[in-house]
């Protein structure tokens, strides 16, 4: 095995371990186990079991950074809450959303970023920071300030963006556990399509 695909294993591997338990209750001997190596070979990697944890986050970062230049929005900075944003096609920011739902619903490391940070919410301030950040108030600030610039510039209509970035992430947050409660892909699928068509109503009811 490859360092570099050993050092993979190692965060896909925490991921999974610290959504399951929580990340105190997983020990660097545990990890090793899952990934098959000693611990000793783990530490040639990363120092600690918060070195680790911090690959983790930046890791699921840098896949949303790709996701938003894939869709040709904003690269959102889940260190700021808002900030202002270039223009975006109405078009684009509904591709975003629904691919969003899929990556979220579908990926299973994405999944296992989710448990993790919903177990880790109730641990510290720190983890509820974080999660907020990623799930929770961050998400809805990234999306008021797009919606914002595109009242500004008259691509949508409205008067009250927060409001509306409210009104169109609700259904992603409350739809995320609905796709977690059912045991199949094509079930999980049907939640996307409710969504989607939900997504679709929100650009019909505001388009310029």
């Amino acid at each position: 095995m490859r360092r570099s695909d050993t050092r993979q294993r190692i965060i896909e591997e925490s991921l999974h371990l610290f959504a399951s338990n929580g990340y105190d209750a997983v020990s660097v001997s545990q990890i090793a186990q899952a990934v098959g190596i000693k611990a000793p070979s783990l530490y040639k990697h990363f120092a600690s079991k918060r070195a680790i944890f911090e690959a983790i986050v930046d890791y699921m970062h840098r896949i949303d950074v790709k996701h938003s230049q894939e869709a040709e929005v904003p690269e959102r900075d889940v260190d700021a809450d808002d900030g202002p944003h270039d223009a975006v096609d109405p078009k684009k920011l509904r591709v975003y959303m629904v691919e969003q739902f899929r990556y979220w619903t579908e990926d299973d490391l994405a999944r296992d970023y989710r448990r993790m940070l919903t177990v880790e919410q109730y641990t510290s301030a720190e983890g509820m920071a974080m999660y907020q950040k990623v799930l929770g108030s961050g998400p809805v600030a990234y999306i008021e300030d797009m919606i914002g610039v595109m009242l500004d510039e008259g691509t949508m209509r409205g008067d009250d963006p927060k409001r509306m970035a409210i009104e169109l992430y609700a259904p992603f947050f409350l739809l995320l556990s609905a796709a977690d409660a059912v045991a199949s892909n094509q079930a999980r699928r049907r939640v996307l399509d409710v969504f989607a068509n939900g997504v679709d109503a929100f650009m019909d009811r505001y388009r310029a």
